[in-house]
C-alpha cells in the first residue's frame, strides 16, 4: 500500500507542509517491527517528525521473547531496528524494560536463568551496548552489596548474583576486577552471603575465563579469603563446590594467608586482561557412623510403618500394620499402648508444641473409609481427639505437622476415588471445628500420582510423589511455589522413579526414590538442580533422615542402613548389634531432638536404637 501510494501522499503534503508542522506516531505491533524501517523512510518524505508511539511496550514484548533462546537473533535484529527508528531517547525505555524483565523475582520460582536476556547486550549497537553496561554494572553491584545476615534467603538476590556472573562471562566486567570485588565482599560478614553466591555462579559460568584471563595473585588472594572467612556451616556446600571446581587445596603449612598479594581494583568494565590461575585450599570434616545400641520389642505383631519422636516428653511413638500405637520411653519401656478400632496407620507425625498426634488411617475392613485420626496429650496420656473418615477419598497416604505454624496445622496427601481428579495436597487446622468433620483450609491439585512423602521447614513445606516430582508449597499461596529437578519428557522431575521420601533440616532438603538415588538440595540457592546426587548401594531407597549436620543423613535402602556424608559421597554401613541379630529394612527413621540418637522401625516389628559416632 505504501509503495503504491507514497508518491500521491508526498505530492499532497508537499503543497501543504509549508503551512503546518506534521508529526506522525506509528502504533506498531512487535511482529511489525521488521517493516518499521521501510515505513518510516516513506513517512519521512512527508515529515522528519516520525516516531513509534509505544516503544516501552514494544521493548518489553521483544525482551520477553528472549526466554526462548532460539529467538535471540531475530529479537536482537528487531531491537536494533527499533532503536534506530526511535532514536537515542528510547534508551530509557529499553533499559527500564530490560531491568523489569531480567530481574523479575518470578524468574527464580519458575527456575529460569537471567542469561538468555543478557545475551542481547553484545548484539546491540556499540553506543547502546556501552550505555547498558555502564548502567547495569552499578545497579547489580549496589543491590548485591546491601548489608544482609549470613543466613539470608538467597532467593531474594539470586538473579542479581547470576547477572554479575553473566556480565563477567560476557567480559563486560574485567575478570580480575570481579575477583577483587568478590574478595572484598567475602571478608565482610554482612556481604559474605551475597559474595559466596556470586562466586559460586561465577565459577559455574566463567571457569575457563578464571583460568585463562585472571591475574594469579588475585585468584590466590580470593582462595585464601575463602579459606579464612567462609567458615560458617551454612556455606559448606558452596565452599566445597568452589574448591572442587577451582582445584584449590589446603595451603602449605608454612604459608601465611594474610601475607598474600592483594589484587588491585574493584569490578570494572573489562580491559581484556589475560592471565592464568593459581590453586589454593580447603579442609574436609570428619565422617560419622551409626552404632546399633538397643531394640524395643513386644509392642507390635506386624510391620512398623511409621515412627515419630516427642522431644518434649523424650519418647518414641510407633505404629504399623497391626493398628497398634505404642509410646516408648528412651530406654525402651512401654508408656502407653492402644489399638485403632477400624484402621491401621501408614503414616504419622507429631506436633509436640500443640500436644497433637496425627495419623493416616487405612481401613481394616471394606465398610470403613480412609481417615485422618487425631490424638491429644492430656494428663500424660494420648487420648483420641477424633477420626475424620473420608468416603470420597481412596487413600490418605501421608501426613506432616507444620510445627512452626502458630496454629495446630498439618498437611496430608490424599488420593481421590474419581479417576479424572489429580492427587491432593491438603492443609488442615486441627483446632478449627470438630475433628470428626475436618475441612481443609487449603487444597492443591498439582501432582499426577500418589503423594508419597511430606516434610517441612519454617514457613514452607514439600511434597514428593509417585509422579517423580518434588514440589515446594507455602499455604499462603494459591499453588506450588516451585518444582525441584530438571526437564525430562517435557516436565520437571526430581527423580527417574517414584519419590519415596523427603527430609529437611536447616537449609537442606534430601529426597530419595526408586531410581536408587539420594538427591541433596540447597534451599538457599535458586538453582533447582540438586547439589549432589548419590548412589548408595544400587538398591532403592526407603527412607532418609538428615543427621546432626545438614551435610549427612541416615539412609535406609532395601539392603541395609547407612550413614552417608553428602560432601564426600561416602556411605558407612551401620555397626550391627553385639549379638549379631539381623537388621531388616527400615520403613521409617527418626532422630531424637539433638540428632544424636536414631530410631528405626520396619519389618522386624521392633524399634531399633542407634547412636552416632565420629570415624
Amino acid at each position: 500500500l505504501w509503495r503504491r501510494h507514497h508518491k500521491t501522499v508526498n505530492h499532497f503534503f508537499s503543497r501543504t507542509r509549508h503551512l503546518m508542522k506534521i508529526s506522525i506516531e506509528i502504533d506498531l505491533q512487535p511482529d511489525e517491527i521488521s517493516m518499521a524501517t521501510e515505513i518510516c523512510d516513506i513517512l519521512r518524505q512527508i515529515t522528519a517528525h516520525v516516531k513509534a508511539k509505544n516503544t516501552p511496550q514494544l521493548f518489553k514484548a521483544l525482551i520477553m521473547r528472549l526466554e526462548d533462546t532460539k529467538q535471540l537473533e531475530s529479537v536482537s535484529t528487531d531491537v536494533c531496528n527499533l532503536l534506530q527508528e526511535a532514536g537515542q531517547e528510547s534508551f530509557v525505555d529499553l533499559y527500564e524494560s530490560f531491568v523489569t524483565i531480567a530481574f523479575d523475582p518470578e524468574l527464580v520460582s519458575r527456575n529460569q536463568s537471567v542469561a538468555p536476556y543478557f545475551l542481547l547486550l553484545p548484539r546491540l549497537p556499540d553506543l547502546y551496548k556501552t550505555l547498558m553496561r555502564d548502567k547495569l554494572i552499578p545497579e547489580v553491584i549496589t543491590f548485591l552489596t546491601q548489608k544482609r545476615p549470613l543466613e539470608s534467603n538467597r532467593l531474594e538476590f539470586f538473579t542479581y548474583a547470576e547477572a554479575f556472573a553473566v556480565l563477567v562471562k560476557l567480559e563486560f566486567v574485567n575478570i580480575t576486577g570481579a575477583v577483587a570485588t568478590l574478595n572484598t565482599l567475602l571478608q565482610k560478614p554482612d556481604t559474605r552471603c551475597a559474595a559466596i553466591t556470586m562466586l559460586g555462579k561465577t565459577v559455574e559460568l566463567c571457569l575457563d575465563l578464571l583460568k585463562e584471563k585472571c591475574d594469579p595473585s588475585a585468584l590466590q588472594a580470593l582462595g585464601q579469603s575463602l579459606h579464612i572467612h567462609a567458615t560458617e556451616e551454612v556455606f559448606r556446600y558452596d565452599v566445597n563446590y568452589i574448591n572442587d571446581h577451582m582445584g584449590w587445596k589446603l595451603p602449605p603449612k608454612n604459608s601465611n594467608p594474610k601475607e598474600a598479594p592483594k589484587p588491585s581494583g574493584p569490578a570494572a568494565p573489562s580491559d581484556g586482561t589475560h592471565s592464568s590461575m593459581t590453586p589454593a585450599m580447603h579442609n574436609q570434616p570428619e565422617g560419622l557412623s551409626l552404632i546399633a545400641t538397643d531394640s524395643f520389642s513386644g509392642g507390635h505383631t506386624a510391620t512398623i510403618f511409621a515412627i515419630c519422636y516427642d522431644d518434649v516428653r523424650d519418647e518414641v511413638i510407633s505404629t504399623g500394620k497391626d493398628g497398634v500405637i505404642v509410646a516408648w520411653s528412651n530406654d525402651g519401656q512401654q508408656r502407653q499402648k492402644q489399638t485403632l478400632k477400624r484402621h491401621y496407620s501408614c503414616s504419622m507425625d507429631i506436633n509436640p508444641v500443640q500436644r497433637s498426634l496425627f495419623l493416616c488411617g487405612v481401613p481394616k475392613v471394606q465398610t470403613s473409609s480412609p481417615a485422618i485420626i487425631g490424638y491429644d496429650l492430656k494428663k500424660a496420656q494420648w487420648n483420641l481427639k477424633g477420626s475424620c473418615e473420608r468416603p470420597d477419598v481412596k487413600l490418605v497416604s501421608c501426613v506432616k505437622a507444620l510445627v512452626h505454624d502458630q496454629n495446630n496445622v498439618f498437611v496430608t496427601g490424599e488420593s481421590s476415588k474419581l479417576p479424572m481428579e489429580r492427587e491432593k495436597v491438603r492443609v488442615y487446622d486441627a483446632n478449627v471445628g470438630s475433628f470428626d468433620r475436618l475441612s481443609p483450609i487449603v487444597s492443591y491439585e498439582e501432582h499426577d500420582d500418589i503423594i508419597t512423602s511430606l516434610t517441612h521447614l519454617e514457613g514452607i513445606f514439600f511434597s514428593g510423589s509417585r509422579d517423580c516430582t518434588v514440589r515446594i508449597w507455602d499455604k499462603r499461596q494459591p499453588g506450588s511455589v516451585a518444582t525441584l529437578g530438571s526437564y525430562s519428557n517435557g516436565r520437571v522431575v526430581a527423580h527417574d522413579g517414584m519419590v519415596t521420601c523427603l527430609d529437611a533440616y536447616s537449609y537442606t532438603l534430601v529426597s530419595a526414590g526408586l531410581d536408587k538415588k539420594v538427591a541433596v538440595w540447597d534451599l538457599r540457592s535458586a538453582d533447582r538442580a540438586p547439589m549432589a546426587r548419590l548412589t548408595i548401594d544400587g538398591c532403592a531407597i526407603l527412607k532418609v533422615a538428615i543427621g546432626p549436620h545438614s551435610t549427612s543423613a541416615a539412609v535406609s535402602s532395601l539392603k541395609n542402613l547407612y550413614m552417608v556424608d553428602f560432601m564426600t559421597g561416602q556411605s558407612t554401613v551401620v555397626t550391627p548389634f553385639s549379638d549379631k541379630r539381623s537388621m531388616k529394612r527400615y520403613n521409617d527413621l527418626k532422630w531424637n531432638n539433638d540428632r544424636t540418637v536414631l530410631y528405626g522401625g520396619g519389618d522386624d516389628m521392633r524399634v531399633d536404637q542407634f547412636t552416632i559416632a565420629e570415624i
